[in-house]
């Protein structure tokens, strides 16, 4: 089984597949924080913890055969130490 992990601006979605078949999926939705200044960011602890929280809620029996991962993570490329902000694309 493979495990893939797309980390967005809007959700963190997790998909099992095997055979070329999703035998699970779920979608869990990030916040992305606001300033004035009109950045725009994601708190890595939030992140972490919705990555945790997605590769937990897999049952148990498929994650124990999951046996690669891979990540998209087109903004998420370098991450910051804990409790950082994560610029993302929508930064002004």
């Amino acid at each position: 089984m493979f495990l893939g992990i797309d980390i967005g601006t809007t959700a963190i979605k997790f998909a099992v597949i095997e055979q070329e078949k999703i035998k699970y999926q779920q979608t869990i939705p990030v916040t992305t924080h606001r300033e004035v200044s009109g950045a725009c960011y994601q708190k890595t602890d939030e992140l972490l913890r919705v990555l945790q929280i997605g590769v937990q809620s897999i049952p148990k029996d498929m994650r124990s055969h999951i046996a690669k991962v891979s990540f998209s993570v087109a903004m998420h490329s370098v991450w910051p130490q804990p409790d950082e902000k994560v610029f993302i694309w929508s930064d002004t």
